[in-house]
């Protein structure tokens, strides 16, 4: 990708030439921020809750003070914005975000190891992912434990995230032999999204030519085929809480990323799934449903 100097550090105006689509998306999108009445405003209130935050009324002049600082006062400054993520300040999330840009398009850049394609089939998938990753990594941080090397850790943690050096994943508590009507299966959606619950049923060890989607999806996470984030990711996807069309749209709107990026992501996990059902099945039946009912 053609190397723009200081690319996101251009508060007022997008730079020119951006050749990926997500970052020409974020540097135009920072670049309207500047130009809002609203958010001078928001940023100025900020001040009110966060004593670290007084004087500021830009993002810009905020990533700017962030890029200046010592290690302590760097450290305030992220916290005190990640607080604000956390108490629903989205504002506060995209100043970080921005922040940490450098940071994560060279994450980005060298997390080829997550991917089973070229680099130059996947650069634009892994900058989608990683965006991702971190917008979820600054939302569950432990702003009152990790309060030194905040920069560090959300960057590292991101890094482990996009590299597979993730928490074992833990099995999803649904036997879809159990929600046969659709009320009661759109619950059991909301639990294989959730993962709140438990239940004693026992797990689906084998599918026939009769077994539905949800059936198969939960058989492949019982067999390791896929796992749990590519679970989530079809049921979000393809048995969307609606009677028509799919769910890309709003797992685009939740993941950050866009709809062509959650179509691919869910591509390379049906792919995995139905090639272990032909497998297991040795029949074209119900391969065929799963080409149907999976590949976008």
């Amino acid at each position: 990708m053609k190397k723009i100097e200081r690319m996101f550090r251009q508060h007022l105006t997008a730079p020119v030439g951006v050749v990926s689509p997500l970052y020409r998306q974020l540097t135009q999108e920072w670049a309207d921020l500047h130009a809002t009445a609203s958010v001078t405003a928001t940023v100025r209130r900020w001040g009110r809750s966060e004593e670290t935050l007084v004087d500021f009324s830009l993002p810009g002049q905020i990533v700017d003070a962030i890029d200046a600082a010592g290690h302590d006062r760097t450290n305030e400054l992220l916290l005190a914005l990640i607080r604000l993520f956390q108490n629903g300040h989205q504002l506060a999330g995209r100043v970080v975000l921005q922040a940490l840009l450098p940071k994560l398009a060279k994450t980005a850049a060298h997390a080829g190891g997550m991917c089973t394609s070229s680099s130059d089939t996947w650069a634009e998938d892994r900058r989608h992912i990683t965006i991702a990753e971190f917008w979820d990594v600054m939302a569950d941080y432990p702003v009152h434990r990790r309060t030194s090397s905040v920069a560090s850790n959300l960057s590292l943690d991101t890094l482990h995230r996009v590299t597979g050096a993730r928490k074992p994943p833990v099995d999803l508590p649904v036997d879809p032999h159990d929600f046969r009507d659709e009320e009661a299966r759109d619950g059991a959606r909301r639990a294989w999204l959730a993962g709140l619950r438990t239940t004693d049923s026992d797990p689906v060890e084998e599918i026939t030519q009769d077994s539905d989607l949800l059936e198969v999806i939960a058989w492949g996470l019982r067999n390791a085929t896929i796992n749990r984030d590519e679970a989530q990711l079809l049921v979000a996807s393809y048995l969307p809480e609606r009677t028509t069309g799919f769910g890309f749209a709003a797992v685009a709107e939740q993941l950050g990323l866009t709809q062509a990026a959650v179509r691919q992501r869910c591509s390379r996990a049906s792919r995995k799934l139905t090639e272990a059902v032909r497998v297991e099945l040795r029949t074209p039946a119900l391969v065929e449903m799963a080409d149907q009912s999976l590949v976008a």
